[in-house]
C-alpha cells in the first residue's frame, strides 16, 4: 500500500467516517474510495467505454439492434 500526503476535507471526512462507521481516518477513505467505484454511475461510464472501444475495433454488429424493431 502506497503512503500518500493529501489535504483532505475535515467536515467531510467527519461526514464519511459517520456514513460508513469508520473509526479511523483510513478506513473512512479506503470504504468511501471503494463505494464510489461500486456506484452505478462509474458502473455505466466503464459500459460505455467498453461499448465505444468495441465500435471503434469493429466488434459491434449495429445491424444486429435493428433487428429487434
Amino acid at each position: 500500500m502506497t503512503k500518500t500526503l493529501i489535504d483532505i476535507d475535515d467536515e467531510l471526512l467527519a461526514r464519511v467516517m459517520t456514513a460508513t462507521h469508520s473509526t479511523t481516518k483510513k478506513e473512512a477513505v479506503n470504504k468511501a474510495l471503494a463505494l464510489s467505484l461500486e456506484s452505478d454511475s462509474v458502473k455505466r461510464m466503464e459500459a460505455l467505454r467498453r461499448m465505444q472501444r468495441r465500435a471503434q475495433e469493429g466488434l459491434l454488429d449495429f445491424d444486429a439492434l435493428d433487428d429487434d424493431e
